[in-house]
């Protein structure tokens, strides 16, 4: 879960440009990108010392589920029976 927030605030300041330049969590790129780069490498080695502590097995299992479930995300989207309203209200 904390990967996919990751990946979304890497798109951050393409996707919201002018609403991320005027707020105050705002930051140089040069700053922005290797903090979230580390913060990707630690959530990474969370995960993977984490994984350390399952059993084969189940980590065999967790990962078929997550994939069946992304593959079924990703079929019903192409198949046009899911509406994605891309809708963002932000105060001024």
């Amino acid at each position: 879960m904390k990967l996919i927030i990751i990946a979304a605030v890497f798109l951050m300041p393409v996707k919201f440009g002018e609403h991320w330049k005027k707020s105050w969590l705002h930051m140089p790129n040069v700053v922005f990108y290797p903090l979230l780069t580390f913060c990707l490498l630690v959530q990474i080695a969370v995960i993977a010392l984490s994984a350390k502590e399952v059993p084969p097995v189940l980590m065999l299992i967790n990962v078929v589920v997550a994939a069946c479930l992304v593959a079924y995300a990703l079929l019903r989207y192409k198949s046009g029976k899911t509406k994605i309203n891309p809708v963002y209200e932000f105060e001024d």
